[in-house]
């Protein structure tokens, strides 16, 4: 007989391996892994997929929020919005996983993106609000100044 685990060879009434030390198990039936089903106690990850889907949209919001806040002041708004309903999908989502039992890295970056990208849209909108009217005076006497 040989050790499952290590390969050693092993006297038949061996009941743990020599060289790994793990446990041997001599009932064929048990060792027939195709008829066996492990079953999980926990169930499906009902948050998985909403995870993964809320951390996709809390990337599309930062990334498009940053790119449109540099074409006017009105162009953080919708990233903005969208990025809140990640950070909605994903509490949802950590939620479910924890019920059923599992984590979810996804969710919890999707929560820490969403909140980094709606900070980066307040902070963005707040600065177009502030900087475009000076911006508008310094370049007026600026192109007074030139003519």
């Amino acid at each position: 007989m040989r050790c499952s685990f290590c390969g050693s060879e092993l006297p038949e009434n061996a009941t743990v391996c020599h060289d790994c030390g793990m446990t041997i198990v001599n009932d064929a039936a048990s060792m027939n892994f195709e008829n066996s089903e492990i079953m999980d106690e926990r169930g499906p990850d009902k948050g998985k997929v909403l995870g993964l889907v809320s951390m996709i949209l809390a990337i599309v919001a930062l990334v498009v929020g940053l790119i449109l806040s540099c074409t006017c002041a009105c162009g953080s708004i919708l990233p903005g919005i969208v990025a809140i309903a990640a950070l909605v999908l994903a509490i949802v989502a950590l939620v479910l996983s924890k019920k059923s039992g599992y984590g979810n890295g996804k969710a919890v970056v999707a929560i820490i993106l969403s909140i980094v990208s709606i900070v980066a849209m307040i902070v963005l909108i707040v600065l177009n609000v502030i900087l475009t009217p000076i911006l508008k005076v310094f370049l007026l006497e600026l192109m007074n100044e030139i003519y």
